[in-house]
C-alpha cells in the first residue's frame, strides 16, 4: 500500500467532528497534494463588494473584530494551510507585512482550517507574526462572501471594502495586486 493510499485510508477512517462542513472542498492535485482555487475559478461577485461598508465581523462571540482597527488600513487574508496557493502566497504576505506592516496597517490572516493544533504548528512553524484569526465557524468566512481560498479583502481607515482579490494570480504577487490600492488607502487621512 502507498502513503498515499495510507493517507486516504486514514481519512476515510476519521470519525467525522461536530463542527459544520466548511463550503470548500479539498481537492487534491496530481501529487495527491490539496490545492485552493485560481482567480479564473471563481465568481467575484460572490464576495464583499469595493466601496461597501465591512460587515461587522464576529468569531466565537467576539463582536465586531474590526472596531479596534477603525482608522487604519486592514488586510484581511483567508487562508489554510491544506490550501496550496495559500501556502505559495505566504513569502508575499511576509514581504507585504515586511513594507507595509506599521501602526497604519493591519494583516490579519483568517484560517479556515478544520484542524486547530495543525493550524497553530503551521502558523508558528512559518513564523507568521502578524495577527491570526482561528475561524472555527466559518462565521467570517460567511459574513464577509467569501467563497474561495485565498482571498484577500482590503479595508480602508473608514472601514469600507476598497478591494477584494480572490484566488491566486501565479504571474503576480499578492504584493503587486495589492500593492497601489494599499498605497492610496496608506495615503488618505483618517
Amino acid at each position: 500500500m502507498s502513503v498515499a493510499d495510507m493517507a486516504r485510508a486514514a481519512r476515510a477512517k476519521k470519525q467525522p467532528d461536530s463542527k459544520p462542513a466548511s463550503k470548500f472542498s479539498k481537492v487534491l492535485d496530481d501529487d495527491n497534494m490539496p490545492r485552493g482555487v485560481y482567480a479564473e475559478d471563481v465568481h467575484p461577485s460572490k464576495s464583499a463588494t469595493p466601496g461597501a461598508q465591512s460587515p461587522p465581523g464576529s468569531g466565537s462571540g467576539s463582536g465586531d473584530f474590526l472596531a479596534q482597527y477603525r482608522g487604519k488600513v486592514v488586510l484581511l487574508d483567508f487562508w489554510a494551510s491544506w490550501c496550496g496557493p495559500c501556502r505559495r502566497s505566504l513569502p508575499s504576505l511576509k514581504r507585504l507585512q515586511a513594507v507595509y506592516g506599521s501602526a497604519d496597517f493591519v494583516l490579519i490572516s483568517v484560517s479556515e482550517d478544520d484542524d486547530e493544533s495543525a493550524w497553530r504548528s503551521f502558523v508558528s512553524n512559518n513564523q507568521m507574526t502578524w495577527t491570526q484569526r482561528w475561524d472555527s465557524d466559518s462565521t467570517l468566512q460567511s459574513k464577509f462572501g467569501v467563497s474561495a481560498l485565498p482571498t484577500y479583502i482590503l479595508i480602508g481607515r473608514d472601514g469600507s471594502v476598497v478591494q477584494t482579490i480572490v484566488g491566486e494570480a501565479p504571474a503576480e504577487t499578492i504584493v503587486e495586486r495589492i500593492g497601489p490600492d494599499l498605497k492610496a488607502s496608506l495615503a488618505a487621512k483618517p
